[in-house]
């Protein structure tokens, strides 16, 4: 072998060599990279339940103290409850759990539950999926050492009480009732399985 035949074999299997060697690295990137995705969304997935079990707590807890205000005052007397008492049960949820609870609405009641900007986004995207006659599907955001779970609430039977169309779900003296309450109220006309807010759940990491 000539020394020219020599250089060109041994440039060629350099070459080779370093197409396999950029082939093993970056198939060793593309195997981290599915592992990061996979613990991500592993991550993801146990804070979507972990929200899910805080935000149905919160609900039993809330439930239950208004029904106790409904049998004791019908639901005239429930307007009230939840304008004095709500959010104060909401923030001794929240201790309870460790975690921040909150009830946020497009067509709010109360002004302080007003969803901001990427809440109604998750809003939008609910609605969308129940006009399809899909279950809205939770869903979990990352904030820098916090992760923020979204729950849809959807309405029943019951809520309309208060929340349905005024003289045929909601009675007049309850009507009057929230209007005096809640001047700007805008959660009202509601049908059944209809999207009436979201729970928000934040969580520590």
């Amino acid at each position: 072998m000539n020394k020219y035949i020599f250089v060109k074999v041994t440039f060629l299997l350099l070459v080779a060599l370093s197409s396999c060697n950029e082939k093993i690295k970056q198939e060793s990137i593309d195997t981290e990279t599915q592992k990061t995705e996979i613990d991500t969304l592993k991550r993801k997935t146990d804070y979507t339940k972990s929200g899910l079990q805080i935000a149905q707590k919160s609900k039993k807890v809330l439930g239950k103290n208004l029904m106790n205000a409904i049998s004791k005052s019908g639901f005239e007397g429930a307007i009230g409850f939840c304008s004095e008492k709500a959010i104060t049960l909401t923030d001794s949820i929240s201790l309870a759990l460790n975690a921040k609870v909150e009830r946020v609405s497009d067509k709010n009641r109360n002004p302080n539950n007003r969803p901001n900007e990427e809440q109604l986004q998750y809003i939008e995207q609910a609605k969308i999926q129940l006009a399809k006659k899909h279950q809205p599907v939770p869903k979990v955001v990352e904030k820098g050492n916090k992760m923020v779970g979204f729950y849809p609430i959807v309405s029943n039977a019951m809520c309309l009480k208060c929340h349905g169309v005024p003289e045929k779900d909601i009675e007049p003296k309850t009507y009057e009732r929230i209007q005096a309450l809640y001047p700007e109220d805008k959660a009202i006309g509601y049908k059944t399985n209809e999207l009436r807010g979201i729970w928000v759940v934040t969580m520590d990491k």
